[in-house]
């Protein structure tokens, strides 16, 4: 019986041009480009990669300033069958890449260097032989994303030609696409969202607003261009909301998906008044792909819930012999999807741990309610333990929020003089003093009177990763870097 063979997500997408080769696939603040043209720039790419016989086994690094000339590569590596991934300079020693593709000149130790530059495109390619695709096979290697993770160190999940099909299968019928989707989606391309959703967009037919980094430059894009459908981390949601001009009127018609980390309830309320109604809560992971969705108006009031179980994913809740418990009792999170990771590269010790019986395990402790309602309560790995007293970093987070004068915090295990007690970071106006603080340090006694006393580290911002989360192991190396008394530690 013949090996299972799987197409790369560029036949799709040739297919919509042969369909419609007008139709605008890409809008940047600069040009407009259509399939047609699109697809000619990637079989230029792609002959001009193929010509420099990149070895097969080659593991491909994409760094790149120009967001349209990524994209061109991204597919010519697709259409190769090139395992490939996009990710930032500082994460080259982790992905230990033996091809590095840059347009920014940087080189990485016995790496290949292929420099480019969107005039690359303009070269002859006459003399070079068209490129025929072919399938790939669906259990080789065929494509790396970086996985975020808490702790600061990224993971190479690694994905087959087969389980990158089917997550972009997955995506096509989770999210609304459709040939009229204009989506702006301002979640960077190293990340899982970064990649699929616009593959998704154009494997659909629709429109890429492809979005500079500025927030100025990225809201004049939003306001001439006018995206129906868009992506974002709550971060990122809150600085456009900021930068929305007085006198914008609600747009209904658009969808805010909004994923990565917790959304407060006051950024949900403020999104539904001033930007749109349409504004969905996504919770899932570059393992495993959307998990849950649920309307934030939903969401709004009830505390951890990220949604809805959205078939085909299963989640079950397990005890730590891993049993599963009743509906709303707390336990270990585990899920299993179409289109999942089943393994990372270059860590075996950390594949056995997370991946368990064809379950993935995002470290996640929660409840299912009957109604396949999943609440997060905070994370496995992250559980604070002072003196034999367990206590989650979420939940002092839920506890705090929305004290006066604070505008963001974040708990962490505070370590000082051997001693470990429980931390908070906040990001405050000037009115938050003595007072103030010793208001916060009321409240949790009060809620946790087996605690010890909670310190305060004033901060300008709460470190958060690319998709937004918490970065609590950088909280703590801050805590323990300041001096051993006075106000800058503890207010």
């Amino acid at each position: 019986m013949p090996n299972k063979t799987v197409p790369s997500p560029y036949a799709e997408i040739s297919a919509r041009c042969a369909a419609t080769p007008d139709a605008l696939a890409v809008i940047t603040p600069q040009y407009e480009v259509t399939y047609r043209q699109f697809c000619r720039d990637i079989e230029t790419a792609t002959r001009l990669l193929s010509a420099m016989e990149l070895p097969r086994d080659s593991r491909v690094g994409v760094t790149m300033a120009g967001m349209y000339l990524h994209w061109v590569v991204t597919l010519s590596l697709f259409r190769l069958g090139l395992l490939a991934t996009t990710c930032v300079p500082a994460n080259l020693p982790i992905l230990k890449p033996t091809v590095l593709i840059t347009d920014s000149g940087i080189s990485y130790p016995g790496a290949r260097a292929v420099n480019i530059s969107r005039e690359w495109l303009q070269s002859e390619t006459a003399g070079l032989p068209a490129f025929e695709d072919s399938p790939h096979p669906a259990d080789a290697p065929g494509r790396i994303i970086m996985s975020s993770g808490t702790t600061g160190v990224s993971k190479l999940a690694l994905f087959t030609h087969q389980e990158f099909a089917e997550r972009l299968s997955a995506v096509r019928v989770d999210y609304p696409y459709t040939p009229q989707t204009r989506e702006q989606c301002l979640m960077g391309v190293t990340s899982v969202g970064g990649i699929v959703w616009p593959l998704g967009c154009w494997m659909t037919g629709g429109t890429m607003l492809i979005s500079p980094p500025t927030p100025d430059k990225l809201m004049a894009q939003f306001l001439r261009d006018k995206p129906n459908m868009m992506y974002a981390s709550p971060a990122q949601l809150e600085a456009l909301l900021n930068a929305l001009p007085r006198g914008f009127e609600r747009r209904d018609d658009l969808v805010m998906y909004v994923a990565g980390s917790v959304l407060s309830d006051a950024l949900n309320r403020r999104t539904r008044e001033r930007l749109t109604r349409n504004l969905v809560l996504v919770y899932g992971s570059t393992e495993i792909g959307t998990a849950t969705l649920a309307p934030a108006s939903d969401v709004d009031g009830k505390p951890g819930l990220t949604g809805y179980i959205h078939p085909p994913v299963q989640i079950e809740i397990v005890d730590h012999e891993g049993q599963t418990v009743p509906a709303g009792e707390l336990g270990e999170v585990r899920m299993r999807n179409l289109g999942q990771v089943h393994r990372y590269l270059d860590d075996e010790s950390e594949t056995e741990l997370t991946f368990r019986g064809g379950w993935f395990h995002p470290g996640d402790l929660g409840t299912l309610a009957a109604d396949g309602a999943l609440y997060i309560k905070g994370r496995v790995r992250e559980v604070m333990n002072f003196g034999g007293l367990k206590v989650s970093p979420a939940a002092i987070d839920e506890l705090l929020a929305g004290s006066a004068g604070v505008t963001d915090l974040a708990a962490f295990a505070a370590e000082a003089n051997g001693r470990s007690r429980p931390g908070v970071a906040v990001v405050a106006d000037a009115q938050f003093d003595e007072a103030a603080a010793a208001q916060l340090r009321e409240r949790c006694s009060k809620a946790m009177p087996s605690l010890p006393r909670l310190a305060i580290m004033r901060v300008a911002s709460i470190p958060r990763n690319e998709m937004g989360k918490i970065q609590r192991v950088e909280l703590a190396r801050q805590f323990a870097a300041r001096p051993a008394s006075g106000k800058p530690r503890s207010a």
